[in-house]
């Protein structure tokens, strides 16, 4: 059988190897291993197949720390059905969408497959659309698997599909595929979907409700019509408009359909309910594969655009690998220890008792999330999605909500530390300031401690830190510890100094993020999973402990320090979160309107985030003071810590505690106040300031050593441009002149001497050259005539006008003798006219030397006249028509 195998492979190798070369433009010497290892692969595996591989796999198993099952992907609700219980819409509409030569082809499309390999070619290698067939698809999903390289599993696929179909008609291939599809919500297969779906047999569908369901299975989380329904129903019309463009569908049955309004049913009783464990072991288990297979997480993003297309890929693989856990053969080893997380239930359930109120669905609608990591380990020991048992939305990694004051030290504060710009003690302006936001008291507290800040959840000062560190320096951060909520419109949102993100976080991202303060600023990279087995033996995954280096030991002890005060000072908005026998640190978080409720705490042994609040938010009443999730928090850090001794956060020998003044700042005085400041990150910032200076000193002089490069490169074209200078007229040689002035001046500006020299003498070549033409000499000769007749007549000028000035001068100076020489002989009766006449001819000489003389005569007659009215006046009583104004003449 597989001699004739390979022989029935030859053609088809010509073509894909062609393809391949093309796509990947790698030599064929170094492909053909890969060929010929693809080939025993798929012989292999053909060997293996029957009828029961497509129809039950083994459950995948949940199990905990102590590898005892605590759950199960139980696929016993799932229903097989036959090929005559497959509507024809169904099959039709598979065929319509996704592999339109099905009926025809022996498994390999090769004309889906060229045009795959031409885009590849003109997307340097981008895989932008793909050329699988439904029988390569069933070959992935149910005999391949997806834990290999892509391009292996493509050429084991490219040489398996052909015999496959040999072994089984299409009908059995397209029955295969029908009930081996995911249709979210835990339903594999058609049947399984649409009883849970619309309570009816599949053989009963309406085109409509077959066109959700293949919608659905081609990306389950992004058309859940559960939780996203538009989504669902535009995806539906979607497949009916490439079902009528087929011909599979009439026109009037596409617009019946269209129309059609879906009714889900959601038979839940018929299911298996997946626990808070249970969903979120298979959730971390899904993108450890991904990881693994290459997928590269992104949490920040640069625009709209780049968040799309990444989001439309995680969802395309997230779905994928799910789809494959939960189909079954997994056994998933995880860190919950259900003792614990069993309490983490009850409390949760205990403290929300008093909130009775239900949704049409049945769920409560006043719900709680909580998450428990383990520090020494990083790893979740529990965690509850909600309250009760019944509801299967798993908020604790599902329900993003918005943290509030809660994320300030992660995101602000910590960040800030990091600059070394600011520390615990230093003193900022809390106020009310245009654009800011305001404090939840609506008072402002003037200049306050970041530390008291934090304890107080001072709002107006952890924004103005982040308006000044940049919004880019602050969620680099969070893209760090991986906070799976990030918008593109984040990145430039100052909001999120306060936790007004897009959508918001969860805890359990929450709780990761604070033990990693904890950890000296050290990331722990896992979740829950320790280990992944497939089919009972196979380990295709094994947690490493990887970390990942989020803030130094300094910031993260600091913080942890002030984060204390929230707990232990009187002021702080955390004083009921106390922990008997326990060092604790923690910050409350509540949302405008009160809609979240937060409460992320930790010790040396545990990290415990808490969110309470509605999922249709709303305002929590009596929620002050971290009432509930502060109350959950408490409850379930005393019965954790039963029996563990008290232990504080471990201070690094770098951290030092000095006096501070006024200000907040490190004094050598004795203040008798102290705190706790960073030597290590005052060194780092006096580094990075002095790498800065010689940076900018190097940037400096690369700019000054382009510019001189441009500046010779430049001169050297103009001084040949010089040296092709032509003269006819006085106008060219003025020219000239000014040319080789500006040329000799910039190169004297050069700062290579030896270029300097050379252009010099290759100017002055040029210009002497030229001076040495009779026409030139001849030019100059008349340029020198003009230029001193000019300066001849400018020198009559100027003596004319020296003259003209003498001669008014001598004028004035006569004036004003005779106008004072007239005065000196006054008369009562005509001396204001004449002193009149004599002040204003004295005027006219005020630019002179002689004017003080002239001035002096004239005060003197003045003098005179008063004198005389004066002695007037003491012999002579007024009349009732008499002025003081008459007595004398005024001068101003």
């Amino acid at each position: 059988m597989k001699a004739k195998f390979i022989k029935a492979l030859g053609i088809s190798l010509g073509i894909f190897s062609l393809a391949t070369l093309l796509g990947t433009g790698i030599v064929y010497l170094k492909v053909k291993p890969l060929i010929d290892n693809a080939k025993v692969e798929a012989y292999d595996k053909l060997s293996t197949i029957d009828e029961e591989t497509f129809i039950l796999a083994e459950d995948t198993e949940i199990f905990d720390k102590d590898n005892n099952k605590i759950g199960e992907i139980n696929i016993t609700n799932f229903k097989y059905i036959s090929i005559n219980e497959i509507p024809q819409y169904i099959q039709n509409g598979y065929i319509a969408v996704e592999d339109m030569n099905f009926k025809t082809h022996n498994g390999i499309d090769y004309g889906s497959l060229a045009r795959a390999g031409i885009a590849l070619i003109k997307n340097k290698g981008t895989i932008t659309q793909g050329g699988s067939t439904i029988t390569q698809q069933v070959l992935k999903n149910k005999v391949i698997g997806t834990d290999i390289d892509k391009w292996e599993r493509k050429l084991i696929e490219f040489f398996l599909a052909p015999e496959f179909e040999k072994m089984f008609t299409k009908s059995d291939i397209m029955e295969f595929y029908c009930n081996s599809n995911y249709y979210a919500n835990g339903c594999y297969g058609v049947g399984t979907a649409s009883q849970y779906y619309f309570g009816k047999q599949a053989k009963d569908m309406s085109l409509s409700e077959c066109a959700l369901l293949i919608g659905i299975s081609n990306a389950p989380t992004r058309y859940n019509p559960v939780t996203n329904y538009n989504a669902s129903i535009e995806k539906r019309n979607f497949v009916l408009s490439r079902m009528y463009a087929e011909g599979y569908i009439t026109a009037d049955e596409f617009n019946r359909a269209k129309a059609e309004e879906i009714n889900l049913v959601l038979e839940k009783d018929e299911r298996t309910k997946e626990s808070y464990v249970v969903s979120f072991a298979i959730h971390s288990a899904t993108l450890s594969l991904m990881e693994k297979d290459g997928f590269e997480f992104k949490y920040t993003f640069k625009d709209k655009e780049e968040y799309s297309k990444y989001k439309e890929e995680y969802n395309s693989k997230y779905a994928l690998i799910s789809n494959e856990i939960r189909s079954g053969g997994y056994d998933i080893y995880t860190s919950f220890d259900m003792d614990k997380q069993e309490e983490l239930q009850e409390i949760v359930d205990s403290n929300l008792s008093k909130f009775t109120e239900r949704a049409e669905d049945g769920r409560y609608t006043m719900q709680g999330s909580a998450t428990l990591v383990d520090n020494s380990t990083g790893y979740v020991v529990a965690l509850v999605g909600g309250r009760g048992t019944e509801d299967e939305f798993n908020r604790a990694y599902q329900g993003f909500r918005q943290a509030g004051s809660s994320i300030k030290p992660l995101v602000v504060y910590a960040p800030a530390f990091e600059t070394g710009d600011y520390y615990p003690s230093l003193k900022i302006k809390d106020e009310q300031k245009e654009g800011y936001p305001k404090n939840a008291t609506n008072s402002y507290r003037g200049y306050t401690s970041i530390r008291e800040a934090i304890a107080r959840s001072i709002n107006t000062i952890p924004y103005g830190i982040l308006e000044d560190i940049g919004v880019s320096t602050g969620i680099k951060y969070l893209d760090k510890l991986k906070f799976s909520g990030l918008s593109y419109q984040d990145s430039y949102n100052k909001s999120m100094a306060l936790g007004g993100f897009t959508y918001g976080t969860t805890t359990f991202e929450m709780a990761k993020a604070y033990s990693s303060l904890v950890n000296g600023g050290e990331y722990i990279d896992n979740s829950c999973v320790r280990e992944i087995v497939y089919r009972g033996t196979d380990t295709i995954y094994k947690d490493s402990h990887n970390t990942i280096n989020i803030y130094s030991k300094d910031t993260s002890y600091m913080i942890l320090d002030t984060l204390k005060d929230v707990i232990y000072e009187s002021y702080g908005t955390g004083g009921n979160m106390k922990v008997a026998g326990q060092i604790v640190a923690g910050k409350t978080g509540t949302t405008n309107e009160n809609k979240d409720a937060w409460f992320v705490g930790v010790t040396d042994y545990y990290s415990l985030s808490v969110w309470c609040g509605y999922d249709i938010p709303k305002e929590i009443p009596n929620v002050g003071a971290g009432k509930y999730s502060g109350d959950i928090f408490v409850d379930m850090m005393d019965y954790v810590h039963k029996g563990l001794s008290e232990k504080d956060f471990k201070k690094p020998s770098t951290v030092v505690e000095k006096y501070i003044d006024k200000d907040g700042k490190a004094t050598d005085k004795d203040t008798g106040n102290t705190d706790i400041f960073s030597k290590y990150l005052e060194e780092k910032r006096k580094a990075e300031e002095e790498q800065q200076k010689l940076l900018e000193q190097q940037r400096k002089e690369e700019e000054t050593q382009k510019a001189e490069a441009e500046k010779i490169s430049q001169l050297k074209l103009d001084i040949a441009d010089f040296g092709t200078y032509t003269i006819n007229s006085l106008s060219d040689l003025d020219d000239y002149d000014d040319t080789y002035n500006s040329l000799r001046k910039q190169i004297l500006s050069l700062l290579d001497n030896g270029i300097k020299n050379e252009y010099i003498l290759e100017l002055n070549t040029y210009y002497n050259t030229v001076n040495g033409l009779n026409l030139v000499q001849q030019l100059r000769k008349e340029k020198a005539d003009e230029e001193e007749r000019k300066r001849e007549e400018e020198e009559r000028k100027q003596l004319e006008k020296a003259e003209a000035k003498a001669k008014l001068k001598m004028q004035r100076l006569a004036q004003a003798d005779l106008d004072l020489s007239e005065l000196s002989t006054w008369e009562e009766e005509t001396y204001k006219e004449l002193a009149s006449k004599a002040l204003k001819s004295i005027e006219n000489c005020k630019d002179y030397g002689e004017y003080k003389l002239l001035m002096k005569q004239y005060r003197k007659i003045e003098d005179e006249y008063k004198e005389f009215i004066s002695s007037r006046e003491e012999n002579t009583s007024y009349d009732d028509n008499h002025s003081d104004n008459d007595s004398i003449y005024k001068i101003e």
